[in-house]
């Protein structure tokens, strides 16, 4: 009996194990995931040196006092970040256009990877932005010196260390989004999308088969939601879809803010079904004004008057 139940304390502690690492993986695509195995991984790898001596400047280190050794990368908790298109085009945006928009951005090389360093001397961490460097504009290059011109035009494709910024007050985006997914379990796989209307630092938006179902904050201070009461289903986290494209558009009227994106161009509007409805109710006012006087004039026609 003893046997029986050491056995099956020991099953039930096997499948919670799998529950758990099952739920981890189904959280992102494994694209926008940086593992060993990830196609960037090695020339990310590569740049270690520059990410830490950014998180060691963003922390304004001086490195006698606390050495690099206190200091960790962890590239398997790095997040994909896609940008350059305007995501909510749409009350209903499906899969297949989510795919087709983080294709355009791969293409473009409009995408950066947030890859979150710990330093243990100062028990923080530090998030360091990596992207690969985009052909220059004539206007970027009128603007900066012939020597870094030149300097950038000769890394163009390849990975350099952008930005970086200490969390002082919200967990790195892969624990923040994992600890979000867990409580959300079927609300889809998760993209994360900077340059947002309304959001401005990068936003988390989960996606199912039938399209995108909801967006949620890494823990930035957003403009959007503090613009939409009572729009949260938990308390600022989670988002409906619906419910901000909406008041997006309300948002973007209101503001007078620019929506800007290198997508194809759709226009951002309410669906045609709210069009029929303003075209029903046109037609209820009309008719209550007029039948009136339809019936008036047929009245007279009968009497002859």
């Amino acid at each position: 009996m003893k046997k029986l139940f050491a056995l099956v304390i020991l099953f039930a502690a096997v499948m919670a194990f799998r529950v758990d690492v099952s739920a981890a993986s189904t959280v992102f695509y494994s694209e926008d995931i940086l593992t060993e195995n990830a196609a960037d991984y090695q020339e990310i790898q590569a740049l270690e040196a520059q990410i830490i001596q950014k998180a060691m400047e963003t922390l304004n280190i001086n490195n006698a006092r606390f050495p690099q050794k206190d200091v960790r990368v962890e590239y398997a908790d790095a997040v994909k970040v896609y940008s350059g298109y305007y995501l909510f085009e749409s009350d209903e945006v499906s899969a297949e256009r989510v795919d087709e928009i983080v294709a355009g951005c791969s293409a473009k090389m409009g995408y950066e990877w947030l890859i979150p360093v710990y330093h243990e001397g100062r028990d923080t961490y530090i998030e360091v932005s990596v992207a690969k460097q985009k052909p220059l504009s004539g206007g970027e290059k009128a603007n900066i010196p012939e020597d870094t011109v030149k300097l950038l035009e000769a890394n163009v494709g390849k990975y350099i260390v952008k930005d970086a910024v200490r969390l002082t007050d919200r967990a790195y985006a892969m624990k923040y989004i994992s600890d979000m997914q867990s409580r959300f379990m079927d609300a889809g796989k998760v993209r994360i999308f900077g340059s947002q209307t309304g959001f401005v630092r990068p936003v988390a938006v989960f996606v199912t088969d039938k399209g995108l179902n909801g967006v949620f904050s890494l823990g930035y201070s957003y403009p959007l939601p503090e613009f939409v009461p009572n729009s949260a289903i938990e308390v600022g986290e989670l988002y409906d879809y619906d419910t901000i494209f909406y008041q997006l558009i309300d948002y973007i009227n209101e503001r007078d803010v620019g929506v800007f994106s290198i997508a194809p161009k759709r226009n951002v509007s309410r669906t045609p079904f709210f069009a029929a409805v303003l075209g029903l109710l046109v037609l209820i006012v009309a008719s209550v004004i007029l039948l009136p006087v339809i019936k008036e004039k047929h009245r007279r026609r009968i009497l002859g008057c």
